[in-house]
């Protein structure tokens, strides 16, 4: 596991370097838009929260989010804000936010629409795992 860390800093080290990493909103989650969601989604487990700056529910979900990150070192974290990534939310026809959808090798394999608890999601995610 601790050598998956280090490629995956490596890479991204050099993605950064290169122009193409995607920002990181916080430790441990990663901001996703139109051109770099496919790749950052790709493999493994990959749990994305779709939401919008001016939306109240999506900023109490924020910190839940943002702690399960760090809890949950096998999947991915990633935030794709609905007013810059319109294209992938047309894609998942994301009506209303905050949306999580929780992705396996780029499938779709669960949805909630609304705010979660942490247990909650914690829960979403492992039954997808």
């Amino acid at each position: 596991m601790k050598t998956n860390k280090i490629f995956s800093l490596i890479v991204l080290t050099a993605l950064m370097i290169c122009g193409f990493a995607p920002a990181t909103v916080s430790a441990g989650v990663t901001q996703a838009n139109d051109q770099n969601f496919s790749q950052i989604t790709s493999s493994g487990v990959a749990v994305v929260d779709f939401y919008a700056d001016w939306c109240g529910p999506c900023k109490r979900l924020a910190p839940t989010f943002s702690k399960l990150s760090g809890e949950m070192s096998n999947v991915t974290f990633v935030k794709v804000d609905i007013d810059n990534a319109r294209q992938v939310a047309k894609q998942y026809n994301i009506s209303s936010i905050p949306a999580i959808i929780v992705l396996k090798d780029g499938k779709e394999v669960r949805r909630n629409v609304g705010a979660l608890e942490a247990n909650a999601l914690k829960s979403m995610i492992q039954s997808a795992q």
